[in-house]
């Protein structure tokens, strides 16, 4: 124990001396450091372990009764006032060791107790404990920790949904701020989700997702951070005490987050979600909802790994913060992905093309689209199929050669050309299904 009577009086500090004697008295063994006792707490003490300053020890030893043996060693040093009736002994052996009296004396208390008896007897009693008794064995344990893997990541878990539930400026604070987030962009894109005549209406309808992932997911990011940098010191002194690993209080610091940000992204896509006024429908609200919960997860998480990987949370901040602006910039958003191809051949889907169609879904690689042609468009053909956009209309290549070019829309909606196909308004679908087919089926015959 470090001072455990520091910063207490007289009163609170015999109550708590007297709560480690009554400790002490069971059969365990307590160390402390103390500074400045009173009589009664001094000689509450059985063994007494003095260093002068440099960390050089001068005694090390019983007490006695009222500190005798302590009094009787020094005393019998040539030159050492003797202490005075009723003086408290503490006070007495700080005055009589300083370094003003080992000038005055012209000793080292340090090279006096190394020559002295009880120096020899603790040198021999130190060496008869390391001595194993007769019979014994190396202490042995089968494994690194005391408890299961099992059991540290449920007490780690535990530990973390305390520390959560007591920390309100974090979590009050960001359900706080996705609610207001949330009320402010269904404000703003009020009832938006039934519009979709024009191309500027779904720019608005993404931009309501993309700005909600950006706000929300860099505020949770940014916010973690001090979080996991102070629990990462309690981690540090209790790996090292062999409490836990460092798996099960990783698992416990991620799992906890996620009830937390379901609730955020539950708040959110309910409010969101209604105000703007898309469709209710149970698949689509829940894809919604999957997709933020998941966005905020990660961004989250991401938080998390810059502290760990940074010395404190300061440069994770700095760190981070350019990842931001990289994510910002090549999400897909601002910069757009160009154009798909889209391949039909006889069977639609052959043996090998299945696999192969199926292996591109599951890496993400190809996307299944949806398109209301007739087909086939021509009887044991294989083609592809490409639309891109020019300053002179939407050119339509089958095979890379050009068949048709639409002259039909303003140079606003070309600009947005990169949109996938199944995003389009549906009138200008509609429009190009059916002169895009006239075109590829007299082109190809």
């Amino acid at each position: 124990m470090d001072e455990p009577t520091s910063g207490l009086d007289a009163r609170a500090a015999a109550i708590v001396m007297r709560t480690v004697r009554n400790t002490v008295d069971t059969g365990r063994t307590v160390v402390c450091t103390i500074h400045q006792p009173s009589i009664d707490i001094f000689e509450a003490f059985d063994e007494l372990f003095l260093m002068k300053r440099g960390g050089e020890e001068i005694y090390a030893g019983p007490l006695g009764h009222h500190s005798s043996e302590l009094i009787k060693y020094y005393e019998g040093i040539h030159g050492v006032s003797k202490i005075k009736d009723g003086y408290n002994p503490a006070t007495w052996m700080l005055e009589v060791t300083t370094m003003g009296q080992e000038q005055m004396l012209g000793v080292d208390f340090s090279d006096v107790y190394k020559k002295s008896e009880l120096y020899q007897r603790n040198k021999a009693l130190i060496k008869e404990l390391s001595q194993p008794a007769p019979g014994s064995g190396d202490l042995f344990f089968p494994t690194q920790y005391s408890q299961t893997w099992i059991t540290q990541c449920v007490a780690c878990l535990w530990k973390q949904n305390l520390s959560y539930w007591r920390n309100p400026p974090y979590n009050a604070v960001r359900f706080l701020f996705t609610t207001v987030i949330a009320l402010l962009f269904g404000t703003i894109f009020w009832d938006l989700g039934g519009k979709m005549s024009q191309s500027q209406d779904l720019f608005n309808a993404m931009g309501s997702m993309y700005a909600a992932v950006l706000f929300i997911g860099v505020m949770n990011c940014t916010s973690v951070q001090p979080v996991v940098a102070v629990e990462r010191t309690v981690f540090y002194r209790e790996r090292a005490a062999g409490m836990y690993s460092a798996f099960p209080y990783a698992f416990g610091q991620v799992v906890i987050e996620l009830p937390y940000t379901l609730v955020q992204a539950t708040v959110y896509g309910v409010i969101v979600y209604s105000m703007i006024g898309f469709e209710w429908t149970a698949p689509k609200f829940f894809w919604y909802l999957f997709f933020m919960y998941f966005t905020l997860l990660y961004f989250t998480f991401y938080g998390m790994m810059a502290v760990g990987l940074t010395p404190n949370y300061h440069i994770a901040s700095i760190v981070s913060s350019a990842f931001y602006a990289i994510w910002n910039l090549f999400s897909g958003f601002i910069i757009p992905r160009p154009c798909e191809k889209w391949i039909r051949d006889d069977d639609n889907k052959s043996e090998e093309s299945k696999m192969k169609w199926w292996v591109k879904r599951l890496i993400g690689r190809s996307k299944d689209v949806h398109i209301s042609w007739p087909y086939p468009f021509a009887e044991g053909k294989l083609f592809v199929l490409t639309l891109t956009a020019g300053l002179e209309g939407y050119h339509v290549n089958v095979d890379g050669r050009n068949c048709l070019t639409l002259k039909l829309f303003s140079v606003r909606w070309l600009a947005n050309a990169s949109f996938h196909w199944c995003l389009m308004p549906l009138e200008i679908r509609n429009l190009l299904e059916t002169k895009v087919f006239q075109a590829c089926t007299t082109f190809l015959n």
